[in-house]
């Protein structure tokens, strides 16, 4: 090869003439992360800097994007295998995608951190949870074992609405979901008792306010209680995996700035379906950066009904520079245009790992504690 696109061949003496000079004027081989994507795919797999949100539909490639553009960042130099993280929703998810860059690098280059939103927070709190009151070494309780921890433990909650004593457990499925979706959003439950005593300050004399201002101040009283005895035991819960981490990420800056120092480049598959702890976690870690690219359907958002949010789409375009925000591809073509603000209608993880919806209000003896 002689220069673009241009080949020597063999000197022979066939041909027109012996030294014959043969010029192939064809294209250089295009890298393999590059080969059969559409203009779509490939722009957003060669995209710059900044924040970019795709957004397409189902069966238009989307985990494929995210692994060719893991590859090429790899192959055209930006970054190091081990300055990318991608988060997906699921081990199933994680490990198709991990095969997919496997493929397309080089052996001994695909260390990239590929893992779950829930995997990656248990990371992050074994190796700084101690700057939060959370020892090395903690168990994950899966929802079954949660349940049981609180059913034995009950007693220590000072709940007396919530478990009367004709039957104490009686709230028990309604309690554990309640707060797993406190942490969800997150609401700490320092926050719920706040809320609770503004109720109460404002009730008046009204009984239905003064009720509910008492509800929320009795389960904000067992969340807390909850928290610290969990804690206490060495136990976290499946919610706490993503809660703790926002909340270390806010508590120490040192914390922080490892993970963004560390991961240059993120990249987020199913992005219709973080809940508004997930959309804040990686809101913080690419706050430096922005090198962000997230890929979602706003059309097929599965956990609905833990808290994920579709609205978080839109929360990424008001987050977003005004020159780093494009939009890709559906099957039918492209969703929307650069600048169109509208849109269409490794670790193993744990059992129990469904994903949870909104605080929802409980109702006990009497009554339901709604917002």
């Amino acid at each position: 090869m002689t220069g673009d696109g241009v080949r020597e061949s063999a000197l022979t003496g066939s041909g027109t003439g012996a030294g014959e000079l043969e010029l192939d004027f064809r294209e250089p081989s295009e890298p393999s992360e590059l080969l059969g994507l559409d203009p779509d795919q490939r722009d957003a797999v060669e995209h710059d800097q900044g924040p970019l949100l795709i957004v397409a539909g189902a069966g238009t490639g989307k985990t494929t994007v995210i692994a060719r553009r893991i590859a090429h960042l790899i192959a055209s130099g930006r970054a190091r295998p081990s300055q990318i993280l991608a988060l997906t929703f699921n081990e199933k998810a994680a490990a198709e995608m991990q095969e997919r860059v496997d493929v397309l690098v080089p052996y001994g280059y695909a260390d990239t951190y590929i893992s779950t939103f829930h995997a990656f927070g248990e990371d992050v709190i074994s190796s700084f949870g101690i700057e939060i009151g959370i020892a090395p070494g903690f168990t994950v309780l899966d929802q079954t074992a949660q349940a049981l921890f609180l059913s034995e433990n009950l007693n220590e909650l000072g709940l007396s609405r919530y478990s009367p004593l004709s039957d104490p457990t009686k709230y028990l499925r309604e309690l554990v979901r309640f707060f797993n979706k406190l942490k969800d959003y997150p609401i700490p439950a320092e926050r719920l008792r706040e809320f609770a005593e503004g109720i109460l300050a404002t009730a008046g004399a009204q009984p239905a306010d003064v009720d509910r201002g008492k509800r929320y101040l009795e389960l904000a009283t067992a969340g807390q209680r909850y928290n610290r005895l969990l804690w206490s035991k060495g136990f976290v819960d499946f919610g706490d995996l993503l809660a703790l981490t926002l909340r270390l990420f806010d508590e120490s800056p040192a914390a922080l700035r490892t993970f963004q120092e560390r991961f240059r480049y993120v990249l987020v598959d199913e992005f219709q379906d973080t809940n508004p702890v997930q959309f804040e976690i990686v809101r913080r870690l690419t706050a430096g950066h922005r090198n962000l690219v997230v890929v979602g359907d706003d059309d097929q958002s599965i956990y609905r009904f833990r808290g994920a949010h579709l609205q978080n789409i839109l929360k990424f375009s008001g987050w977003r520079s005004a020159s780093g925000f494009r939009r890709s591809w559906s099957r039918s073509g492209p969703v929307s245009r650069p600048g169109s603000r509208s849109f269409p209608p490794r670790r193993k993880r744990r059992p129990g790992s469904r994903r949870r919806s909104a605080p929802q209000s409980i109702q006990g003896s009497g009554g339901a504690a709604t917002s």
